[in-house]
């Protein structure tokens, strides 16, 4: 049974077998081969007829000798004598064929041939050897493995590399460690038949240098056809063009740094002001948020100068520049208008806010003695901006605020909207209707946040002990969490889409106001940082933003329900 599956095996095979017995003289060495058999895949590559060949010998066949009859002996022999397999090429003019013949031994006296046709492959090598030579570039043949099949002299001329040494090595164990993941990504396009063009990458030299080649590369199959450029040179030079394009940039913005800044105090100028007031006020009004201005002037400055000279004037003011800048927000800008005149404008703060920040940096200024000067106060006039007011007429409103300041007495806050100093009493948050949410519950606990802000703002402006400040702290961070887990449950209840960032936005507030209450309590921090943070970013900057994300949620439910 298994020789009948053996026997259909060989006839019907597509590759090519014959089976051959060997004759040998008196001395047992092969004189001749017999033909015993071949299956018709043989007889259709050979034009050979299995009944006209069978048991007859080499020389039956070809009286006059067959073509490579030499290199045929040579490797039947060697495959009978040796029994070992053996395999070579040869090219068959009457056939106009090369073929790539298998010879194994299957016994003592019996041995058979296997037929590959490569008449392809011996015409593509020609091809490829006629492509090489012609061209003037860097030239290659690798397969879709990145192996490099045949390269032309100019690689061993560009590289270092003898050609032998090149073919049959991987292309990317020659490429720069930081080029190879794009040079991959090349490869993969290669294997799906895409054609590469103006690829850049770095190759290792025999030297042990790189150097900066471009690739063109046209797949063919499992063949990749590629030539390559040597820009080294060129590259360099574009990488030097593009540090000193880079330096220049750098330059360009320490001076436009410098033109933006004080010298002396480090702090923005006029010139920065005119550049972005108007942005800033454009914001304010597009989103309906508050923007605030306070204007410092140090009282008696002149005297300053006139008494204790300029070197100490300067000093004063770095000092004054200082002390305004640790106590204001990351959002706020302050800028030294000229002289002893100083600006903060505070994004997303109202006037009540405005008011809390002028008085804490007064108290400040005034509880702070400088080495030579001693105490030197300032004085204050805040304003908030109303809706679609130009510039002038704002800063017209602060300057005269602060003018009422000076001629009040000096050392005092005076709002814009008021003729006399602004008492603790008057600086509130107000509730404003923008702010409703059109959700009852919300909207409830936003004025007691509120509420717990104005108590903040007393605080703060009151000069409550550690004790006192700390309790009412605890109280306000209490409400807080209360209201963001509250607010959350509502907010997936209606389904809200935003309603997972919003959580994590209510997670790092809280996550913050802990480290600064941390803080606090080891004396690190002021409780003015502390407030701060609570009203400004929590109770009027989470409300001012991130809260209104959902109001269309809310406030279309409201109208649903109703």
């Amino acid at each position: 049974m298994e020789d009948h599956y053996y026997k259909t095996f060989f006839e019907k095979s597509p590759t090519a077998y014959s089976y051959h017995r060997v004759l040998l003289d008196d001395e047992g060495i092969p004189f001749d081969y017999e033909y015993l058999a071949l299956n018709a895949a043989c007889e259709k590559l050979l034009l050979l007829q299995a009944s006209e060949v069978k048991h007859k010998s080499f020389y039956e066949i070809f009286p006059q000798g067959w073509e490579g009859e030499y290199k045929w002996k040579d490797m039947l022999n060697r495959a009978i004598m040796n029994r070992e397999t053996t395999h070579f090429d040869i090219h068959q003019v009457s056939l106009q064929k090369w073929l790539r013949v298998t010879v194994f031994s299957l016994n003592d006296d019996t041995f058979a041939c296997v037929y590959d046709e490569v008449t392809m492959e011996y015409v593509l090598d020609k091809g490829i050897e006629g492509f090489l030579k012609v061209n003037l570039d860097m030239l290659c043949v690798a397969n879709t493995n990145g192996v490099f099949i045949r390269v032309n002299k100019n690689f061993e001329d560009t590289l270092g590399y003898p050609v032998k040494e090149l073919e049959g090595k991987s292309f990317i164990s020659l490429v720069h460690p930081d080029d190879i993941p794009s040079t991959m990504e090349v490869i993969d396009e290669l294997k799906e038949q895409k054609s590469i063009s103006g690829f850049i990458n770095r190759i290792l030299c025999k030297d042990g240098s790189y150097k900066y080649l471009e690739w063109r590369s046209q797949p063919n199959d499992q063949y990749i056809y590629a030539s390559a450029r040597d820009i080294t040179e060129k590259r360099l030079e574009e990488i030097k063009l593009l540090q000193l394009t880079k330096n220049l940039q750098e330059q360009n913005e320490e001076l436009n740094e410098l033109a933006i800044t004080d010298e002396l105090t480090s702090l923005y100028n006029r010139h920065y002001i005119d550049q972005i007031i108007e942005n800033e006020m454009s914001r304010s009004d597009r989103y309906n948020e508050p923007l605030s201005m306070i204007l410092i002037d140090l009282d008696f400055f002149k005297r300053v100068n006139d008494t204790w000279g300029h070197p100490t004037g300067d000093e004063v003011l770095k000092h004054t520049a200082e002390i305004t800048k640790n106590n204001i927000r990351k959002s706020d800008i302050i800028a030294r208008m000229g002289g002893e005149e100083f600006a903060i404008f505070l994004p997303h703060c109202t006037i009540a806010g405005a008011l809390v920040v002028a008085e804490k940096i007064r108290k400040l200024l005034e509880s702070t003695e400088h080495p030579i000067a001693g105490v030197v106060t300032a004085s204050f006039g805040v304003a908030e901006r109303r809706k679609n007011e130009s510039f002038y007429s704002w800063y017209k409103r602060v300057d005269e605020a602060l003018y009422r300041a000076k001629e009040g007495g000096r050392n005092r806050v005076v709002s814009a909207d008021n003729q006399h100093d602004v008492p603790v009493a008057s600086v509130r948050l107000e509730w404003k209707v923008e702010w409703e949410s059109g959700n009852t519950v919300i909207d409830e606990q936003h004025r007691d946040l509120i509420k717990q802000g104005n108590s903040l703002i007393y605080l703060s402006l009151s000069n409550a002990g550690y004790e006192q400040t700390l309790q009412q702290l605890n109280t306000v961070l209490t409400h807080v969490v209360d209201h963001f887990a509250s607010e959350e449950e509502i907010l997936s209840s209606i389904g809200y889409p935003g309603y997972e960032r919003h959580a994590q936005i209510h997670t790092g507030l809280v996550k913050k106001a802990l480290e600064l209450k941390e803080a606090y309590q080891k004396g690190e921090l002021k409780s003015s940082a502390f407030f701060s943070f609570l009203v400004d970013d929590i109770i009027i900057g989470h409300m001012l933003h991130a809260d209104r994300g959902y109001f269309p949620y809310t406030q279309n439910k409201q109208k649903q329900s109703s």
